[in-house]
């Protein structure tokens, strides 16, 4: 697992791209991650792990917090 977050650190590094890493619990929930008070100068945002009916592809989602996604 460590090796994959580097490999992942390293690659936003050689493309220039700028970023942070806030660690926190697992949540479950917005509810729950709004109740950490991480820091107001970030966007918090929900990510959703789907793949299709026959399990052959798999999706990353991130949206805004508010947002609402319809899965069908």
């Amino acid at each position: 697992m460590k090796l994959e977050r580097q490999r992942v650190l390293d690659y936003l590094s050689d493309m220039n791209i700028n970023y942070d890493i806030i660690e926190h619990p697992t949540v479950y929930t917005i509810e729950e991650m709004d109740n950490l008070c991480i820091d107001t100068n970030n966007q918090v945002v929900k990510n959703l792990f789907v793949r299709d009916d026959k399990k052959k592809r798999y999706f990353l989602i991130s949206v805004q917090k508010d947002k609402r996604v319809d899965l069908k």
